[in-house]
């Protein structure tokens, strides 16, 4: 059985190959998301929006800083435009992602809005 941190990185995976498909496959029909920018308490909303996301950055790739996870717990730093960001992540006894929160400055996204 595939542990907390492999399941949210085969996530990120699938969403850097633009495999919405598979990506939803990681995300319980209970998710939610909450950032300065967003929230979100449905899956199909947030990968409509996280779509966006990338389309608006132009690329998938993210460029991971450091992974720390603790049982359920996943936390992610990544960098963005010399920004770091910080993502919690939640996965479920279902062995899905149950949440995300996000912890960034939103400026550089809400020049997009």
């Amino acid at each position: 059985m595939a542990n907390a941190k492999d399941i949210v990185m085969e996530y990120f995976q699938a969403t850097e190959r633009l495999d919405w498909q598979s990506a939803r496959s990681y995300l319980s029909d209970n998710f939610s998301y909450l950032s300065p920018v967003n929230s979100f308490d449905r899956a199909e909303p947030y990968l409509k929006y996280f779509k966006r996301q990338y389309q608006i950055r132009g690329s998938t790739k993210l460029d991971v800083k450091k992974v720390f996870a603790e049982g359920n717990d996943v936390c992610i730093l990544q960098e963005f435009n010399s920004q770091i960001m910080c993502f919690w992540i939640v996965v479920g006894n279902d062995r899905k992602i149950s949440s995300i929160r996000a912890i960034l400055d939103s400026r550089p996204f809400m020049q997009h809005k």
